[in-house]
């Protein structure tokens, strides 16, 4: 879909709408008239294998001095967001390698905030993206892993990610011999079902190990790029509203308040009076009765 649209259009010529974004990717990546690459973003729990799934996409092995580091540690190795090009079949692509969900040095909220920064810093504006949302079968799927989709909606890319999203199982020699992937899911709850019917892209197994063991790219990284390149679209991060700090009502109260007006609750002494303090007759805030006939001054006092 939206690859083959970029890699047959003419950006000098093309004046349509919908290739308005990748004339600016190709204006800033390069000569006018370069299809910007395919953008794969890597998402997941600590220790799920990112780093080496990356390293698997682009083919670094333990010589390159390229090769994002992947091993084994009680803390996320990956603390930033870092960008690498390659090439897998026929498609340029770039890889975004993204902190870990669930590390205990970074909360939710500061891995949200590296992904959007990393995003809008290194990803060229217009391309193509792919969410890779990386699980594990070594281990079950949680309520941390729906928690991290929830986050990733809310927080980073919006609701309609998962329309441009390919699950990618780490781990493949996990399954049994000769299981397929599609008979694990299978077995699968309801509500992880339900999820997986969302990503546009479906599911793919990955054995890392394997993958960097051949001479050229496997079949299961063409096959995950070849996923990823079909349900890839240009896109933008979501904006995060601000969060009010008063209300309609409490933002007029505070208002009177700094001017001086009200007492802000809890605090101790009256309310400010709007009349005149010197003449005696301050109020706690309530309008003054009105003077009686007998004291309203006479004309004969001026």
């Amino acid at each position: 879909g939206t690859a083959a649209k970029a890699a047959s259009s003419t950006p000098k010529e093309e004046k349509k709408e919908d290739t308005a974004a990748l004339v600016t990717a190709a204006s800033i990546e390069g000569e006018k008239g370069e299809v910007p690459p395919l953008v794969l973003v890597l998402i997941g729990r600590v220790g799920v294998g990112k780093s080496s799934t990356a390293n698997s996409l682009l083919h670094l092995t333990a010589a390159s001095d390229r090769r994002f580091e992947a091993r084994r540690a009680a803390a996320a190795v990956t603390a930033v967001c870092r960008l690498e090009p390659g090439c897998v079949g026929h498609h340029e692509i770039v890889v975004l390698d993204t902190p870990g969900f669930g590390d205990a040095a970074l909360s939710a909220a500061e891995v949200c905030a590296e992904v959007r920064r990393g995003f809008s810093e290194l990803v060229p504006e217009g391309s193509p993206v792919c969410l890779l949302l990386l699980m594990s079968l070594q281990s079950r799927v949680s309520e941390d892993e729906f928690e991290l989709v929830r986050l990733l909606q809310s927080q980073v890319f919006g609701p309609s990610i998962l329309q441009q999203s390919v699950v990618v199982w780490t781990h493949a020699d996990a399954l049994d011999e000769g299981q397929l992937l599609e008979d694990y899911l299978r077995d699968s709850g309801e509500r992880l079902q339900d999820l997986l019917k969302e990503v546009e892209g479906g599911s793919v197994a990955i054995d890392n190990r394997m993958a960097l063991q051949h001479g050229e790219t496997s079949e299961q990284v063409l096959g995950l790029v070849e996923r990823a390149a079909r349900v890839s679209r240009p896109t933008s991060l979501m904006k995060v509203k601000e969060p009010r700090q008063y209300g309609r009502k409490s933002a007029r109260r505070q208002r009177q308040i700094e001017a001086g007006l009200l007492r802000a609750r809890g605090s101790a002494g009256p309310e400010p009076s709007s009349s005149n303090p010197a003449d005696g007759s301050a109020t706690t805030g309530e309008d003054p009765p009105p003077p009686l006939e007998a004291d309203a001054p006479s004309l004969d006092d001026g």
